[in-house]
């Protein structure tokens, strides 16, 4: 499947389990599940995915400084956030 780009490969699988829905429905419906996912994390700093997925959580990073390759000159970088994925059970298992 490889191949095969992530929405065709989605709708087959829905298709596979009885569900018809087009390409273009395929697309709003993850749409929705991806912005779901943001707002809460957004909002509460972290979201936990059922099924053992894993889980995003927001992470802040200190201010620093750092070199610039080119130039060699020290540049403040600000403190920032970062998303971070952190795989659960289910997907290290399934990927080792």
């Amino acid at each position: 499947m490889a191949d095969k780009g992530f929405f065709e490969t989605l709708q087959k699988n829905l298709a596979d389990s009885g569900l018809k829905i087009s390409k273009q429905g395929t697309k709003v419906i993850f749409g929705i599940c991806v912005n779901a996912i943001f707002n809460e994390v957004k909002e509460e700093g972290s979201m936990r995915l059922p099924s053992g997925f894993g889980a995003f959580k927001i992470r802040r990073l200190k201010a620093t400084e750092k070199k610039a390759p080119k130039s060699e000159e020290r540049v403040a970088v600000p403190e920032r956030n970062v998303l971070r994925y952190v795989m659960g059970k289910t997907v290290k298992n399934l990927i080792n």
